[in-house]
């Protein structure tokens, strides 16, 4: 009778609950010691490549393809300004490619896109004070465009070239004061 009494005990038991989203996954590393990772998207993914970091980039360069990053324009690099003679302000940068950009042949990387072009803003916080699209690697900001834009204490500098097929890529920011 014993025998039947232990079985019946366990039948009275309450069932287990569901742990949380955040609760702790229990996972066994090495020689059976066990570790816990909490069950958030950060720590799977770093799990993820720590356990196999080729499965791992297979999969984000999928996705990356699906997004279409791979045809995102790089930002353009060594962007400067110099204050004109007549107060205006001449912005220069030079621009990058994701096609054909490693040789050191030429003096310009090649184009890589349809047409050259650049998208400049004028940021301060979040509002865009002026917005330029542009055919050419320079822009001159005139002291008339400034007064209009009534810039006063910081603000920044955006440029960004554009691709026909993505449009403006990563931008490359300069922080100005006034």
């Amino acid at each position: 009778m014993a025998v039947f009494d232990f079985f019946k005990a366990r039948e009275q038991q309450v069932p287990e609950q569901k742990a949380s989203a955040t609760g702790r996954v229990m996972a066994y590393h090495g020689a059976g010691r066990v570790a816990w990772s909490p069950r958030d998207v950060v720590s799977l993914t770093r799990t993820g490549f720590n356990g196999n970091p080729v499965g791992f980039r297979a999969v984000k360069m999928i996705a990356e393809a699906a997004e279409g990053i791979g045809l995102r324009p790089l930002s353009p690099c060594h962007v400067r300004v110099e204050a004109e003679s007549d107060g205006a302000l001449s912005v220069s940068w030079i621009r990058r490619t994701r096609i054909g950009g490693d040789t050191w042949e030429g003096i310009e990387v090649p184009l890589g896109e349809e047409s050259e072009s650049y998208v400049v803003r004028v940021v301060k916080g979040d509002a865009v004070l002026r917005e330029v699209l542009l055919g050419m690697p320079n822009w001159s900001y005139s002291v008339a465009a400034q007064a209009e834009d009534a810039i006063a204490g910081g603000y920044e500098i955006q440029v960004a070239q554009v691709s026909a097929l993505y449009g403006p890529g990563a931008i490359a920011a300069l922080s100005m004061s006034a």
